[in-house]
């Protein structure tokens, strides 16, 4: 069985009923499960009866907490290695960067003195975003735009500064990686440098499952990382899904 496991506090449970009524299609047991019900609930031996593989649907700060509490329990877990890392947005960046994926270029500090100084090395527009996956991202245009966005944040470590990569020469596109395959929201295959990008930040990172967002140049030659998601919802592309499927299926006949 396949034990989806999500957050109240995240607005994730309708990709994990799509993904949990896919796979009623191929006979493939599923549930969905509140992440806080098993943590601070009395009954998580009775949830998890049944479960051999689990899927995070859920961007919850402390899972490497608890990834170690479901191996215990002779429970898969799909990505399990990459909870192991720092999560934090920059500093998965950062380990691509230093692994040779091209990223935009990007600072993070917690000083807000500095991280003004320090965003003369950079290009605007500039995106300001949170640390966290799925969180704020705001675009400023100039120096004066920077100073006004960042007075309003609160949490100044939570976020870090990158450059922007728009251009008429490209756009972002969303690609998933699942178990070795990669391809479009549509289904249609990545280009053969996207598909070896992917296959580098899976390796790179642990990640078995997970979407990236690309900026892809014209000639589907040049490209820069703009953001990975090791929880990606699936909702949008159904081959994503219908590959995501088949993964939980060999992986519930091997165990």
């Amino acid at each position: 069985m396949l034990a989806i496991i999500i957050s109240k506090l995240e607005p994730f449970e309708t990709g994990a009923r799509i993904i949990a009524d896919d796979c009623k299609s191929v006979s493939l047991s599923a549930k969905i499960l509140f992440l806080e019900d098993i943590i601070l609930g009395s009954n998580a031996i009775e949830l998890l009866d049944g479960v051999k593989i689990l899927y995070f649907l859920t961007n919850d700060s402390s899972l490497e907490r608890y990834v170690e509490y479901f191996v215990r329990k002779n429970i898969l877990v799909i990505n399990k290695d990459f909870y192991r890392w720092n999560r934090s947005k920059f500093s998965i960046q950062d380990r691509l960067k230093l692994a040779g994926i091209q990223i935009p270029r990007s600072i993070a500090t917690q000083n807000f003195s500095i991280l003004l100084s320090e965003s003369r090395f950079l290009d605007f527009p500039l995106y300001i975003k949170s640390q966290n996956q799925s969180s704020l991202v705001i675009k400023v245009a100039d120096e004066e735009a920077l100073r006004r966005a960042l007075s309003d944040i609160t949490q100044r470590n939570d976020f870090y500064l990158e450059q922007s990569v728009d251009a008429e020469c490209g756009s972002v596109t969303k690609y998933y990686f699942v178990d070795r395959l990669s391809c479009g929201i549509n289904g249609d295959l990545s280009p053969p440098i996207i598909s070896s990008v992917l296959k580098s930040i899976s390796t790179i990172l642990s990640l078995d499952v997970f979407s990236v967002d690309l900026f892809v140049g014209d000639d589907k030659k040049s490209y820069w990382c703009i953001d990975v998601n090791p929880a990606p919802g699936l909702f949008n592309s159904k081959h994503g899904r219908s590959e995501f499927i088949k993964y939980a299926q060999r992986l519930d006949h091997h165990l």
